[in-house]
């Protein structure tokens, strides 16, 4: 990292993990892998005051188990679902 670039990168990761933000909400605990989504409790993380999250919940996530280059149909499901 020099100073004109200070964009700093982390190693890829093939699957999400508690703690991590996703779209401003921190993932908590993998509830359920289903078929084509994996269910996560979630809380908001208010830009600049993630002490709030908490007191705004419970939330569920979908997030969806699908990869680069599958069919589109593939996609399609998923949102349909």
């Amino acid at each position: 990292m020099d100073a004109e670039n200070p964009v700093t990168t982390r190693p890829a990761r093939k699957t999400l993990e508690a703690g991590d933000i996703v779209d401003g909400w921190q993932l908590k605990e993998k509830l359920h892998t289903g078929g084509m989504a994996h269910l996560w409790s979630v809380e908001p993380v208010p830009p600049g005051k993630p002490e709030l999250g908490s007191e705004l919940g419970p939330f569920i996530m979908k997030v969806p188990r699908i990869k680069g280059g599958e069919d589109p149909a593939t996609i399609v499901g998923f949102e349909v679902e």
